[in-house]
Formats: structure tokens, C-alpha cells, sequence
């Protein structure tokens, strides 16, 4: 009987999740490094950190946050454009009309 081996434990796995790490987009990077702030700012608040720790955190969580909104802002913002552009050239497909409501 063939064994099959345990999902995500091999050493190629490590890699792959580094590599995807790496290479994920700016705003996927931005919420990881708020989430993981956040993270440290609350299990100081529980008492398991130092209290200096989770202010640096917090701090760093805020930031990440509101730059994480700016992004958001700014993404909205282009894919506002690129859908005026198309309505305007009239490339849209009565689908896609229907779908986005223009």
C-alpha cells in the first residue's frame, strides 16, 4: 500500500510558501504586516507581551491600516477610470453593462 505524505509538511512546501510570501502584491504584504501588528498589540493588552512592544505594534498596525485604506482608494479610484474608458468606447458587452450597473 502506497503511503501518500502529510499535505504542506515537506521541505518544497517551506519554499513555496516563502516564495509566495515574497512575491504577493504590495496591498497582500501591507494587510499581513497590519494583521501581524495587531496581533502583537493585542497579546500586549493581555499582558503576554511588554507594554512598550505593543505600543510600537500599535503604532505600526494604525499605519498600515490607513495606508492600507489609501491603497484601497487609489485602487477603486483606477478601476473607476478603466471602466469610464471602456463605457465611453463603447467596448463594454451588455453583460458587463449589467453586471457593474453603468
Amino acid at each position: 500500500m502506497k503511503q501518500e505524505g502529510i499535505p504542506y509538511t515537506s521541505e518544497g512546501s517551506k519554499e513555496a510558501l516563502l516564495q509566495r510570501v515574497l512575491y504577493a502584491p504590495p496591498p497582500v504584504l501591507l494587510e499581513f504586516v497590519n494583521a501581524i501588528a495587531d496581533d502583537v498589540g493585542t497579546w500586549s493588552k493581555l499582558g503576554l507581551l511588554g507594554k512598550k512592544t505593543g505600543e510600537r505594534a500599535g503604532r505600526v498596525a494604525d499605519w498600515c491600516w490607513f495606508m492600507s485604506t489609501w491603497v484601497g482608494l487609489a485602487k477603486n479610484g483606477l478601476e473607476q477610470q478603466v471602466v469610464q474608458r471602456q463605457k465611453e468606447q463603447g467596448k463594454m458587452g451588455q453583460g458587463e453593462r449589467a453586471r457593474l450597473n453603468v
